[in-house]
């Protein structure tokens, strides 16, 4: 993924079983990415909290929206 050169989103669920909820932070050698860390969210954001993985999408696809690194709970 460190040569995709595109903005990259990447949402991940706090309570995820099946995946490290820390390995979100592994995405920041990544240029141009946008790590989400959900909280009371598990592997499936979009169904589990579609509202906030919709406005994640919504706010990373518009235009001149600043995108850069963030892993903190939401």
């Amino acid at each position: 993924m460190v040569r995709l050169n595109a903005p990259t989103l990447v949402i991940f669920g706090a309570d995820d079983q099946r995946w490290r909820p820390s390995s979100s932070a592994d995405y920041r050698v990544v240029p141009d990415v946008r790590a989400e860390l959900l909280s009371d969210v598990g592997h499936t954001p979009v169904l589990e909290d579609p509202q906030q993985t919709a406005r994640l999408l919504l706010s990373f696809a518009s235009p001149g929206h600043p995108r850069g690194s963030r892993t903190t709970p939401k």
